[in-house]
């Protein structure tokens, strides 16, 4: 249940209960998560092998065989935000110790459960195993079959459809058992308490999901608010409460992540663009929502014709420097040379480049210009006889 086991430098004799708890297996694969490095899963699921397997065994003795033990231990370990906050916080370092892992079940269980004291005695147990190197020593185990009173009905409909939802939704770490959740749902409905440590539990033992909705029972979002968020378990429990066990009016927080947005509906200036995401049925606030996006100017035409397109562009530029209304580039011959543009940035480049092109920066704009009038195809008589040959492909070039 523990993270790392202290070295034990004294006699096995002399070894306090109070030793650390956690097995030294295996060297933990780590990620981040906010200000702490924590292990991932699949390195989770590794390490702690020994331990589940001893608690399962443990409990299973002391408490008698009501259900699939292995399940409910591995949801304990590897999907609660309890055993996270302890494992990580609570009960590291200096303070990894069993009594205040027994401390933290205060946390984890009701007071009235009787499953208190068992668990209390096996973390006493597991902790003096660990420091005497016996931790992989076979229990013999005699289980007692003790019975229950209880108001949870595995049985029933609901949970039965509950059951075939979460297994065929749960998509489980490799190197886990398969869940058995009949066992871990009647665990949280009767033992399991919602601390309000926990960020969807509040005060008085109350999850927040379900807003009181007293159309459905407590325990599946009971389940939910407990597990932590990055659980494969989580995720199966999210959508089978949504699906079996659906609110009549479900806050925002049962969504899920906005998807990508959608490819802007223009291809150049203003456009539209959306994104969704799932929510329950029964939600009734929005699932979609619009944006605007801007892909850059277009290029224009006169009248706006042919707006963004090549063609406006090339319609433009010929009617510009045909007509001469841009006196340095156009209206009459240049006496067979470039001189038509006689300077890179002249007023008429700029104008001409900020008409027919706005999108493109103006000196990158003017400099391509000057590469297509320095070029062998140029203005030999302003765009009449042979020579509207030559403004027509430098217009081509130049809108290309």
């Amino acid at each position: 249940m523990f993270r790392y086991a202290i070295l034990v430098l004294v006699a096995a004799a002399t070894i306090e209960v109070s030793v650390g708890c956690h097995s030294p297996e295996h060297a933990r694969r780590k990620r981040q998560v906010g200000s702490f490095e924590v292990e991932d899963l699949a390195a989770q699921v590794e390490r702690s092998t020994a331990m589940r397997e001893f608690f399962t065994n443990c409990l299973r003795e002391k408490a008698g065989d009501i259900w699939v033990w292995q399940s409910v231990i591995d949801v304990t370990v590897l999907d609660t935000q309890w055993y996270f906050n302890s494992d990580l916080t609570n009960c590291s370092g200096f303070e990894d110790n069993a009594d205040c892992w027994k401390n933290r079940l205060d946390q984890l269980l009701k007071t009235e459960s009787d499953l208190m004291q068992p668990s209390r005695d096996c973390i006493d147990e597991y902790a003096i195993n660990v420091a005497t190197g016996q931790l992989r020593r076979k229990r013999q185990v005699t289980p007692q079959t003790n019975a229950r009173c209880t108001n949870f009905f595995p049985n029933s409909p609901q949970v039965r459809a509950y059951t075939t939802c979460s297994n065929d939704e749960v998509n489980l770490t490799p190197g886990r058992a398969d869940v058995d959740f009949p066992s871990v749902s009647q665990f949280v409905a009767e033992d399991v308490i919602c601390d309000s440590e926990f960020s969807e539990c509040g005060a008085n033992d109350e999850e927040l999901i379900s807003g009181n909705d007293q159309a459905v029972p407590d325990f599946p979002y009971r389940f939910e608010a407990i597990t932590r968020g990055d659980s494969p378990v989580r995720d199966a429990v999210t959508i089978c409460n949504d699906r079996v066990f659906p609110l009549q009016d479900p806050s925002e927080s049962r969504c899920g992540e906005w998807q990508e947005w959608s490819t802007c509906s223009a291809t150049c200036g203003p456009g539209s663009r959306s994104r969704i995401r799932s929510c329950p049925s029964t939600f009734t606030g929005s699932t979609q929502e619009s944006g605007s996006c801007n892909e850059g100017f277009c290029r224009t035409s006169p009248g706006g014709v042919g707006q963004g397109s090549p063609l406006g562009c090339l319609t433009t530029f010929i009617l510009l420097l045909d007509s001469g209304l841009v006196s340095g580039l156009g209206g009459g011959p240049s006496n067979g040379n470039n001189s038509t543009l006689s300077s890179l940035f002249s007023q008429d480049a700029l104008i001409l480049c900020a008409i027919t092109q706005p999108q493109v920066p103006p000196i990158l704009c003017a400099s391509r210009l000057q590469t297509i009038f320095n070029s062998d195809t140029q203005f030999s008589d302003g765009g009449s006889g042979s020579g509207s040959n030559s403004l027509l492909f430098s217009a081509l070039l130049f809108c290309s």
